[in-house]
């Protein structure tokens, strides 16, 4: 275990119940944004990934769960915004979800529900922390250092935000660096150079992450295929 103020931790959740909703075959993939427990009612915020067949079936089973429903709030191309309501009782982990406790065990980076299979990836700052979650039965599966180095300075977050918000990054693009540096009273070039680095950054992170949770899912989903094929 990496002996560090923070660290970031992989963790299996091993019975989230909209995982073993995807157990049936359903090809989707899921990125929990938000989950807030509201006395009996647990609600989750969560981008759905897959074709719109598979999308669709898998919000049929989730209709046809009892207690649960599901609102379905923007769609764009492969990927529906969704709300989930479910009675909280479905979530044996609710009080130390990372997502919905801000009780400061850990704080959740990002969570994601595909194959079956549940992985959330965590920041947390104590080995005592991550004692706690495996205690609590979290499984967790890697542990490694979060360099500094990775996080945006507060010039460079402050113009990555001015820059989308100016519309730098639409298509067509509606702002120009010399948009950004007037609006700022920065110069040009400050501007250019902090975007660069904001922008790898940014990417390295989301790359990164992705990457990792997909390398365990695959590995997690290629165990259980040799299993049952045993």
């Amino acid at each position: 275990m990496v002996n560090t103020k923070h660290m970031k931790a992989l963790l299996e959740i091993t019975d989230c119940h909209i995982a073993s909703m995807l157990r049936s075959g359903i090809r989707v993939r899921l990125k929990v944004l938000r989950v807030q427990s509201e006395g009996d009612t647990l609600r989750v915020w969560a981008l759905v990934r897959g074709t719109r067949d598979s999308v669709k079936e898998f919000l049929r089973l989730f209709a046809a769960d009892k207690g649960s429903a599901y609102t379905i709030l923007h769609k764009s191309g492969g990927t529906w915004l969704v709300h989930i309501s479910m009675p909280a009782c479905r979530c044996p982990r609710r009080g130390l979800c990372p997502l919905a406790s801000p009780s400061g065990r850990a704080f959740a980076l990002s969570l994601s529900i595909e194959k079956g299979r549940s992985l959330a990836l965590v920041m947390v700052s104590s080995k005592k922390m991550l004692q706690e979650l495996a205690e609590s039965g979290y499984r967790i599966l890697s542990v490694e250092e979060d360099p500094v180095a990775d996080e945006l300075t507060p010039q460079q977050e402050a113009i990555l935000l001015k820059a989308f918000e100016l519309g730098y990054y639409s298509y067509p693009r509606k702002a120009s660096l010399m948009d950004i540096a007037r609006a700022m009273g920065l110069s040009v070039s400050t501007v250019a150079e902090s975007l660069r680095k904001a922008e790898a950054k940014v990417i390295a992170r989301f790359v990164k992450e992705d990457l990792l949770l997909m390398k365990y899912l695959d590995a997690l989903q290629g165990i259980k295929s040799s299993n049952d094929g045993g």
